[in-house]
């Protein structure tokens, strides 16, 4: 085995080192914004592709019924093999006992050779009047169209709120986690000034054991902290249709998000008396609404006789009429009108539009009632913003406070005026209004957001382009 000498295991060190510390920058965490956020979930998600391929459907299903507005034509070929002749006279029975004096020559001249009929031809049917049933499905089908429509933008907020929501999770655990990470760096720094306070005899052994604890605990939740940014960050790859080993971390912190929300919230305010008739929901509850209705009036339409024009056009071989000699191609045409009423289809619609009507009834009450819903979810999300608000402006004025207070007990117990419970409550009480700070910056962003969401017409477009 060959021996490496000093030179090449000095070289070989140096290169893993290198590999190494490189490591870090290819698992770099991507700073990305909430726009890019929303754009990619725009873009991936499968809520949304289902919802467009339903929204082409419906347009084939429209299109297809405003071809019930044309003539249907239908196409007919066929061929047979017939194994007796038709005698077009029967002699025996015309000429009785003298039918025997007839000639072979004229008996075969009145026999009709089908041992082969050939034939095609086209049937067109036009419906004229069939009691409004073509208006009316061809008004369901656009109808279904808009439904699906608007589908599409339910799909579109909901991938939105999904992808936001995870977005100022990570947002809030890495504030928390860049909180928890200052408060072990501040008890390891007391934990410290404790060992030198027991050297010169002012801190006990006792003092410097609950400041060790303390530091234990913090390390602790500043490792869980650290682990939910990592398990928040693979949630939002996901959510924005990327692989979850994709690391995404926010490009802006809390105060660069909150910068955005009065101006925003300034738009919103004008917009709010008809937030809740311009949402899509209502939108696809009402066109549901209208289905329902002419469904009944569908169902009504057999009520009345069905009035249509049929026309076609045939070609046979043997030919039968007008044709003297009967083995060649010969054409008939025809044109007429039918009109037909069924009579146990009139009974029996009677019902279905009593059912019909039945369900055209559940999907008012059930548009009322989701109506009143989306009135109250809005409600909410504006009580939810006023309370993030009060919230923030509360914290603001404990931060300074707990601030104080903090720098005051770090004083006092190194001048051993103060036990050191008493310092690390007021380190125990910081971490608590910090924390707060930070949940009631994150409820206004989402307040904020979801109110633009809910009131703010074509919001969508900006990323569905």
């Amino acid at each position: 085995m060959k021996r490496l000498n000093r030179d090449d295991l000095f070289y070989k060190v140096v290169t893993m080192v290198i590999v190494v510390a490189s490591c870090p920058k290819l698992f770099a965490q991507k700073k990305v914004s909430l726009e890019e956020c929303q754009r990619l979930a725009f873009e991936n998600s499968y809520a949304i592709k289902q919802a467009n391929e339903e929204y082409q459907g419906a347009k084939a299903k429209s299109g297809e019924m405003l071809l019930n507005f044309f003539p249907k034509v239908y196409a007919h070929a066929g061929s047979f093999r017939v194994e007796d002749n038709i005698q077009a006279l029967d002699y025996d029975n015309l000429f009785g006992r003298f039918a025997h004096l007839v000639p072979d020559f004229i008996r075969n001249k009145t026999i009709i050779d089908i041992s082969h009929l050939k034939g095609v031809g086209a049937i067109a049917v036009q419906p004229v009047f069939m009691g409004g049933k073509v208006v009316i499905a061809n008004s369901m089908a656009r109808e279904a169209v808009t439904v699906r429509e608007n589908q599409i933008k339910i799909a579109q907020r909901s991938a939105v709120e999904e992808v936001e929501q995870a977005y100022w999770l990570v947002v809030e655990l890495e504030s928390k986690e860049k909180l928890a990470a200052a408060y072990s760096n501040m008890l390891a720094e007391a934990k410290h000034n404790v060992e030198l306070l027991l050297a010169q005899g002012i801190a006990t052994q006792s003092d410097l054991l609950s400041i060790k604890v303390k530091c234990s605990e913090a390390e602790l939740k500043h490792a869980q902290a650290q682990e939910g940014v990592a398990l928040a960050q693979m949630l939002l790859a996901v959510k924005c249709g990327l692989p979850s080993t994709e690391k995404l971390s926010p490009q802006e912190d809390l105060n660069k998000a909150l910068e955005k929300a009065p101006e925003v919230l300034l738009f919103l305010e004008d917009n709010n008396k008809q937030a809740v008739d311009n949402l899509p929901e209502m939108a696809a509850l009402s066109s549901a609404e209208k289905i329902a209705k002419m469904r009944t009036n569908l169902e009504r339409s057999a009520y009345v006789p069905h009035v249509a024009l049929v026309a076609g056009v045939g070609y046979s071989s043997p030919h039968f009429w007008y044709k003297s000699d009967r083995h060649n191609w010969g054409r008939n045409s025809f044109v007429g009108v039918t009109v037909s009423f069924g009579i146990t289809d009139a009974v029996s619609a009677i019902f279905k539009a009593q059912q019909n009507k039945a369900q055209w009834n559940k999907q008012h009450w059930e548009t009322e009632e989701k109506r009143q819903l989306l009135q109250l979810k809005i409600e909410q999300a504006w009580i939810k913003y006023r309370e993030a608000d009060k919230q923030i402006a509360f914290t603001d004025a404990q931060q300074l406070q707990t601030k104080e207070s903090l720098r005051l007990a770090e004083l006092a117990y190194n001048e051993g005026l103060i036990p050191l419970l008493e310092f690390n409550q007021a380190q125990t009480l910081w971490l608590q209004v910090e924390t707060s700070h930070i949940e009631a910056q994150i409820a206004k962003c989402k307040a904020v957001y979801e109110l633009y969401r809910l009131i703010t017409p074509g919001w969508y477009t900006a990323f569905a382009q």
